[in-house]
């Protein structure tokens, strides 16, 4: 997928730089997956939840190199492009 907003990534490396390594990976597999469907992001994330303005949010738990992260976005599957909206640590 394509991603649009990529200065979300920047401000997040920025921001949290003890998760430079999980963001840049996260930014890596985003980049790498193509999802056509809501059942395709369910099937990669169970856990993603989308809200009603169809915001998607998928937490990171300790997928890449050990840190929990939050994604907040929109993924357009037809385009097959994600906005980023927000990348935090998840709270412990």
């Amino acid at each position: 997928m394509r991603i649009l907003r990529s200065q979300v990534f920047r401000s997040a490396l920025e921001q949290y730089p003890a998760q430079k390594d999980d963001i840049a990976a996260m930014l890596s597999f985003l980049s790498r997956i193509e999802i056509k469907t809501s059942s395709d992001l369910t099937a990669l994330f169970p856990y993603a939840s989308t809200d009603e303005c169809g915001i998607t949010q998928i937490g990171f738990a300790g997928s890449f190199a050990g840190g929990n992260l939050i994604f907040t976005g929109r993924f357009n599957y037809p385009g097959q492009f994600v906005i980023a909206d927000d990348i935090l640590p998840a709270k412990s």
